[in-house]
């Protein structure tokens, strides 16, 4: 690559020196070539990524299957094992559903819920006054229910093993069989 710099009315261009305007040109080509191959590299990366989820989410589970097992110990002391895993996430359109499901269904510990307002500069006798009147000052807050993943997912789980209907799809809830490999 032979780069030529064209003269900006703004710059000074005097202290461009030949050995200056070559460095510059190299290191543009450098630059060029970096990125090609960082992005080669994330390309790579992610496709390897992908061979290793097959692996871990089919192929081995259906050898595993094949074979009658759910653990293995190899001769190296590496480990293989399939269990049921389950998984959680509830999407924002069903936050105050699934809420209102955990409360109604003995849960309700697991919900946490906040309580927000938005007051004007020097408002802040009306802040102090709010926890006792916040309705009676005519304040319209909004409130919003949040909920830990993971408290939600342990509850699901201990629902599901007493036998009690969970409506999985309202917590963005399934199971799966995974494989779990842990080296010596």
């Amino acid at each position: 690559m032979n780069a030529t710099f064209e003269e900006d009315a703004d710059s000074n261009v005097e202290g461009l020196t030949s050995q200056i305007l070559e460095d510059m040109s190299e290191l543009i080509k450098r630059h060029i070539v970096l990125t090609q191959e960082i992005n080669d590299a994330e390309a790579a990366l992610k496709l390897m990524k992908k061979e290793r989820t097959i692996i871990e989410e089919d192929k081995l589970i259906t050898l595993m299957d094949t074979a009658g097992v759910a653990f293995i110990r190899a001769s190296d002391g590496s480990e293989l094992k399939v269990k049921e895993q389950l998984f959680a996430s509830i999407k924002a359109q069903n936050k105050v559903e699934a809420g209102e499901w955990l409360i109604n269904n003995g849960q309700g510990s697991l919900v946490q819920e906040t309580v927000s307002m938005t007051f004007e500069k020097g408002e802040e006798e009306k802040v102090h006054a709010l926890v006792n009147t916040i309705e009676q000052q005519g304040f319209k807050p909004s409130v919003e229910a949040s909920m830990n993943t993971a408290s939600v997912k342990a509850a699901i789980k201990e629902l599901l093993t007493q036998g009690i209907d969970v409506p999985m799809e309202l917590f963005g809830a399934f199971q799966k069989r995974v494989v779990t490999i842990k080296q010596p």
